[in-house]
């Protein structure tokens, strides 16, 4: 375990020693950033006012830090985080054998399986950070600039309207932030699988976007309501129902099955294909 644990600490040294793995973290910033510096034009308060005074809710108190939070992480979550997941992780294994660096590592006397286990716990590790480092950072700068005050919640496409003082707004965040971190793990598991193919590190990622991206645009084709939940994306966003007054925690769970089914395939496809290939020549 000792070992196990030093390798394992290697492979995070080498993902943080690439300048690629803080793009995404830098890029959120700057991202949300924007984003809270538009949501203070006139137009924009005008659209909040709006949408708070027709159910009777002071648009001074929910015009905060938490809604603000909510408005960022919508709008950045999947486009952003999508993008850099799958460039990370479309690195980690064919960007070694890339570089040539991925034959010395399987001359030494330890095994594919611990290899690639290790570069995977290294994806997951990195999804996790990155995604809380979006609701983190999101509530963050909400706060510093409107301060707590009450969370207002209006997602039409996902049939979400809600309302909540700072402290159950908090809740709400942090329960949403361990389903998100889940949940995002679908594209890091697409993005490791083809990082496993025999095929350069920029077309794992572009691959892994494609899917993705498909996924989404088929999703939101009106004609395909009846079938949504068969979607990728459909059930990424049921991260979003920890903010419904009563989650519905079946139908959470049964996305996070789901997704889990998929993170399993992924993973054992890319094994398989690893475990197969001659890295001689």
């Amino acid at each position: 375990m000792k070992l196990f644990l030093r390798q394992f600490y290697s492979e995070l040294l080498k993902l943080f020693a690439r300048k690629r793995t803080y793009m995404g973290f830098g890029a959120f910033l700057a991202v949300e950033s924007l984003i809270l510096l538009l949501l203070q034009t006139p137009k924009a308060k005008r659209m909040f006012t709006q949408s708070m005074t027709q159910h009777g809710l002071d648009f001074s108190h929910y015009f905060s830090g938490l809604t603000l939070a909510y408005v960022m992480m919508t709008n950045t979550v999947f486009v952003l985080g999508s993008l850099y997941l799958a460039l990370v992780c479309g690195d980690m294994v064919s960007k070694e054998v890339e570089d040539g660096t991925m034959r010395m590592v399987l001359s030494r006397p330890i095994s594919r399986a611990r290899i690639l286990l290790l570069k995977y716990l290294t994806c997951v590790v990195y999804t996790w950070l990155l995604t809380a480092f979006i609701v983190v950072s999101s509530v963050l700068l909400g706060i510093l600039d409107r301060g707590l005050g009450g969370l207002i919640i209006v997602a039409p496409w996902e049939h979400l309207f809600a309302f909540y003082e700072s402290g159950p707004g908090l809740e709400r965040f942090a329960i949403s932030t361990g389903l998100l971190c889940f949940m995002m793990l679908t594209i890091s598991n697409l993005g490791f699988m083809f990082s496993c193919f025999n095929m350069k590190p920029a077309s794992a990622t572009v691959l892994t976007l494609s899917l993705f991206i498909a996924d989404t645009v088929v999703r939101n084709v009106p004609y395909f309501e009846n079938i949504q939940s068969y979607f990728l994306s459909h059930n990424m966003a049921m991260w979003m129902q920890a903010f419904q007054p009563t989650i519905p925690w079946m139908r959470v769970l049964h996305s996070v099955l789901y997704l889990g089914a998929f993170d399993l395939l992924f993973l054992a496809i890319g094994a398989f294909y690893f475990a197969r290939r001659d890295f001689k020549s």
